[in-house]
């Protein structure tokens, strides 16, 4: 699917596929990767793009103040001109954080200022690109004329209990920021954006203000899409399961240390909105499952009806966004507790940026109070 008309629902969220035909030749892409501490996957993603069969791109990897041996391998890999043909490599080296920014948000930035395409594509240290990935997405752009499009990855996932945490995150993610709403025009259109894929028109991002205009936001690539929809550009969502995967977390305990360092951000740093949300995952994902077993007529058929609409709507949308497994009735059969991980997970983010009266962010302590005045400003701003 290339031409997107209207899109009202899930089924209407494209998805692009190895099998499209794509293009060699296009708009000059640069891609931007901020990368700190990320050793041991930074090597696989650059050459993933190396051999993409998109020819007109050039790759900027901004080494964020790592302390192993990120910048080394960026540097040997950026030398090695006669690998990757006529791909521009340029590696960047922070060593100093100035004040007001989060550490990725600054990278990206750089990243810019060193840029010359004509479309810029922010991606993570992590991600493995399969070689028709921009040449599929810049045919479905070009067909489209997007100004932004995000998409979405395959999770690689080592365990049961790591996908079932992964997939609730993705089902919440699609109940809330109802991803085909970014087809829709006027005031019901909603903008979002994905860290591993976040495609934007290097005009389009500077009239936003760039990073510059959300320094201190921990959901920077949420930002930006919401930024870009604000301008009423052309934006597009895309499925990219067959063209980008990631290991997201290698277990699910590296899952809930990473979450706990953003998922309270995800509440606007308020402990009523984190109570609020732990109210309503009660309500709707754990009430029901006790209620089939406890309540007897008509109120045994409500929490039975509220089972059947939750595994309809949670279904749809992890099959959109996820390659679709055996386990995934396992996971459906075992949602209470995976949601009791998640509320756990976000009560600890709470508690730990409460009790620090901050947040550590890629090396880096941020106050709660400089994060809610970043938060208002930009509220304001908009």
């Amino acid at each position: 699917m290339l031409l997107i008309q209207t899109a009202t629902g899930l089924e209407k969220i494209p998805i692009i596929t190895r099998k499209a035909a794509g293009i060699k030749q296009g708009p000059l892409v640069t891609v931007i990767i901020a990368a700190k501490e990320e050793e041991k996957h930074i090597e696989k993603t650059i050459k993933s793009l190396f051999n993409q069969i998109y020819s007109n791109m050039e790759v900027i990897v901004v080494n964020d103040r790592s302390e192993d041996n990120t910048g080394k391998i960026v540097d040997k890999l950026a030398n090695k001109k006669e690998e990757h043909k006529d791909i521009r490599c340029v590696p960047i080296h922070i060593h100093c954080l100035p004040d007001g920014w989060l550490g990725k948000n600054h990278a990206l930035h750089q990243g810019y200022i060193q840029s010359k395409g004509d479309y810029l594509l922010f991606t993570d240290a992590d991600i493995t690109f399969h070689s028709k990935s921009l040449s599929n997405v810049m045919e479905y752009v070009t067909a489209n004329h997007a100004e932004h499009l995000s998409m979405s990855p395959h999770f690689r996932c080592s365990s049961f209990s790591l996908k079932a945490f992964i997939h609730l995150f993705l089902g919440i993610f699609c109940f809330i920021v109802q991803p085909w709403k970014v087809f829709e025009q006027g005031d019901k259109q909603q903008g979002m954006g994905v860290g591993a894929f976040n495609l934007i028109k290097r005009s389009t991002y500077q009239d936003l203000g760039t990073h510059q205009a959300f320094p201190l936001e921990p959901l920077d690539d949420v930002e930006l899409g919401r930024k870009a929809s604000a301008l009423n550009c052309n934006q597009h969502f895309v499925i990219g399961k067959e063209l980008i995967e990631v290991e997201w977390y290698p277990t699910l305990k590296g899952a809930i240390n990473g979450f706990k360092k953003n998922l309270f951000g995800a509440a606007g740093y308020k402990l009523s909105n984190a109570i609020i949300f732990t109210l309503v995952l009660i309500l709707l994902g754990i009430y029901p499952f006790i209620g089939v077993f406890l309540f007897e007529g008509w109120n045994f058929f409500i929490c039975l009806l509220s089972l059947l609409f939750l595994f309809t709507l949670y279904t749809i949308g992890i099959q959109k966004v996820s390659f679709p497994s055996w386990s995934f009735i396992v996971e459906l059969a075992s949602f209470p507790l995976t949601i009791i991980c998640y509320i756990y997970t976000l009560h600890l983010s709470a508690y730990a940026a409460i009790k620090m009266g901050g947040i550590y962010w890629r090396g880096t302590f941020y106050s709660l109070q400089e994060l809610k005045k970043a938060k208002q400003g930009e509220r304001a701003a908009k």
